[in-house]
């Protein structure tokens, strides 16, 4: 019995140490909203080749028409990716893997519906010691909905903005959602009192729990979230020209696994472990829309926009729309984007892809000639940078680890 808990069941060592931020000059982004769909899946937000339905009325595709236009846009305001999570896909070990940039372990998951604390280093607690707070925002972080972000981290979230939210019963699709939504406006009103907000709504995988994926409530259910979510960026553009503060917001909106069509998760399926992210820079998406249309993706780099998004060859099958993101390279990307120490735990790489959204206000501004052959040489240069850091970062985890 001790070998096969050794062994099959995988343990790994926490390490005490944090990381230090490590910024180079001021950061993009001095704001982010994260958005969790718990288990949306993939094929939600992006048709492609990898998935299909035999009869029509089995399709779940186009039932959040706004976050498949951001999949689709070429502005440089956005980016897309299908986001892959790691088995297990349950919530908890996927929220750890979301802010530590580690993999789970087997050993976690006896503990879904009774977490305790996170100690080990981790992207709230690197926010809550942000060097480079301004004006606009704080180093305050809000919660509205799943309660297992507070139980993670019990002391983070401020409790004036927010609205931790516990729903156990699969058949009830609202209680927590309605809940993100009634507080939702108080929050955006009050912008200089916080820095970092997650909205993590859980009507989605209720749903596909109750009723299946293929259902009338799924899709009212889809339409829903996809409504909530334009509202957002709406509410937000409107504060976001310079100056004002949501000029430098980082949105992003994923889901933390996907679901089969019964709606199960927890295993290692493509329909499990496929979800979908979207990242958007508020601050250039309204100067895009008030800018003439133009695929400004196609500019770049092929590092900074991965040509297949332009012929859906993405993926192993040459047939998605939207390259891949590991869930872990989320951490180290975004931490550097908000000018934090990336997790001392995290095994995730910096996304180039992702990491250029950092300069999508020079993109939208576009321009061309000799100085854009400068600016993307410097681009270049400065990805390279932020990616050395993070494998030195890597390297000293893994030294720490086997010491």
């Amino acid at each position: 019995m001790a070998w096969f808990v050794h062994g099959f069941l995988l343990t790994r060592v926490h390490m005490p140490q944090r990381s230090e931020a490590r910024p180079a000059g001021k950061p993009p982004f001095d704001r982010v909203v994260l958005v969790v769909v718990d288990a949306l899946r993939y094929d939600m937000v992006v048709r492609d080749g990898r998935y299909s339905c035999e009869r029509e009325e089995e399709c779940h595709y186009g039932h959040m028409p706004f976050l498949t236009r951001l999949a689709n846009d070429t502005s440089g305001a956005t980016r897309a990716f299908r986001f892959e999570a790691e088995p297990p896909t349950t919530t908890l070990q996927r929220l750890k893997a979301l802010t530590t940039g580690g993999p789970p372990t087997f050993f976690d998951v006896g503990n879904s519906f009774t977490p305790g604390a996170l100690v080990e280093d981790n992207l709230v607690h690197q926010f809550q010691r942000r060097i480079l707070p301004t004006a606009n925002s704080s180093n305050a972080l809000a919660l509205l909905g799943d309660v297992s972000w507070s139980q993670l981290f019990p002391s983070a979230f401020d409790p004036e903005l927010s609205a931790p939210l516990a729903c156990y019963n699969i058949h009830d699709l609202h209680s927590v959602d309605d809940g993100v939504l009634a507080a939702l406006p108080g929050l955006l009103g009050r912008p200089e009192r916080w820095g970092a907000a997650v909205l993590h709504f859980l009507g989605a995988d209720h749903a596909g729990h109750a009723h299946g994926v293929p259902s009338l409530e799924m899709r009212a259910k889809l339409r829903q979230l996809d409504s909530a979510v334009e509202g957002l960026a709406e509410v937000m553009a409107a504060r976001a020209a310079p100056g004002e503060p949501f000029h430098r917001t980082l949105l992003l909106v994923c889901g933390d696994h996907g679901q089969t069509l019964s709606g199960e998760h927890g295993g290692g399926s493509a329909e499990e472990v496929d979800s979908a992210l979207l990242a958007l820079h508020v601050g250039a998406w309204r100067l895009a829309r008030e800018s003439a249309p133009g695929n400004r993706l196609a500019a770049l780099p092929a590092v900074f926009a991965h040509p297949c998004r332009f012929n859906c060859a993405c993926g192993p099958e040459a047939n998605q729309c939207v390259p891949d993101l590991a869930q872990v390279d989320l951490v180290p990307t975004a931490a550097t984007l908000l000018g934090l120490g990336v997790p001392f735990g995290n095994l995730g790489r910096l996304s180039p892809e992702l990491w250029s959204l950092g300069q999508a206000l020079e993109d939208v501004r576009g321009g061309g000639g000799e100085g854009a052959q400068k600016d993307a040489e410097e681009r270049l240069k400065r990805c390279a940078l932020a990616a050395r850091d993070n494998a030195d970062q890597v390297l000293a985890y893994l030294r720490a680890y086997a010491a």
